[in-house]
């Protein structure tokens, strides 16, 4: 099945934090607090985003984590390839690898469309995408209270 890994859905998960924060730089021990996500494990995430240009960290007392650039010019793309490379479907779909049936194999442009449909789907949606998603979920929470408490029996 296709998924993304677990430490991409914790990447996303913490940058929803982050931009929850509204542009205020939010350390590793809150980001962690507010997603539930251990620390070490936000501290490796948030340290791979800085280091692939996503975020920006600042030292010090009122130091921590904020968006590099503006939500909307970060892609699901974006995130995606910083956590885990470049999304392929399978083996032959990397432009760097030369598989030995290639030459021979007739569902080769089949996968490559494939992935160049799932590349641009996640390039479509941006972080300023998600973000309205989610004040438009916690509005529906506010508004409809009831439904927060047939989710707590079901689960």
């Amino acid at each position: 099945m296709l998924r993304i890994t677990k430490e991409t859905e914790y990447a996303f998960m913490l940058l929803g934090a982050v931009l929850a924060a509204d542009g205020t730089a939010k350390n590793t021990a809150y980001l962690a607090g507010r997603t539930r996500i251990a620390v070490p494990m936000s501290g490796k995430v948030l340290k791979r985003l800085t280091q692939r240009g996503i975020l920006e960290s600042t030292r010090g007392a009122y130091g921590g984590y904020q968006l590099a650039r503006d939500a909307a010019d970060i892609t699901a793309l974006d995130v995606v390839e910083a956590m885990e490379g470049t999304p392929e479907l399978v083996e032959c779909a990397a432009s760097e690898n030369n598989c030995a049936l290639a030459e021979h194999c007739q569902l080769s442009p089949f996968w490559l469309t494939l992935n160049n449909d799932i590349r641009a789907m996640l390039a479509a949606k941006t972080l300023a995408d998600m973000q309205r998603f989610e004040r438009r979920q916690h509005e529906r929470t506010l508004k409809f209270p009831e439904h927060n408490d047939l989710k707590q029996e079901a689960s």
